[in-house]
């Protein structure tokens, strides 16, 4: 799922929350339920991964997931602006964290039981589409609804 995604729905968690740990618990719920949601999750081979552990890396990939940081990294300063708060912006990482974590698949961590266990959780909840249309479709409503949610 778009990171996007999750750091909105974070955010809208963020502005209905007064408390930082109940922000938290329920931002890092949020993601793994919002992951069960069918959605496209770019050119990520997961069948790969579960079988093997390697990735392969291509450029669109790379292209797809750039953007979507880059315009979640604007939203977050965009509604840290406009809405003043805080817990806006910590329910919007939080919600991104389990995604923004997976980078240390790169380094020696991947190498860690631990961090593998997690990697393994995270690459089976997912529920990708059979047509990439239909997951961006899926995705694009639930992104609507949710700047609907926090602009009101």
């Amino acid at each position: 799922m778009f990171i996007l995604l999750h750091v909105l729905f974070g955010a809208f968690i963020g502005k209905e929350v007064n408390s930082v740990l109940i922000l938290l618990v329920l931002a890092l719920i949020c993601h793994f339920v919002m992951d069960m949601i069918p959605h496209w999750d770019g050119f990520f081979d997961k069948n790969k991964f579960e079988s093997t552990r390697e990735i392969d890396i291509i450029r669109k990939d790379i292209a797809v997931r750039a953007f979507d940081v880059v315009l979640a990294a604007a939203i977050c300063i965009y509604l840290y602006f406009k809405m003043d708060s805080s817990l806006v912006i910590l329910g919007a990482l939080f919600s991104a964290a389990p995604d923004l974590i997976k980078v240390f698949y790169f380094t020696k961590a991947r190498k860690i039981k631990t961090f593998d266990s997690y990697l393994r959780f995270h690459s089976k909840i997912q529920k990708g589409t059979k047509r990439v249309r239909t997951g961006l479709l899926i995705q694009a409503v639930c992104i609507i609804i949710l700047i609907i949610l926090i602009i009101k």
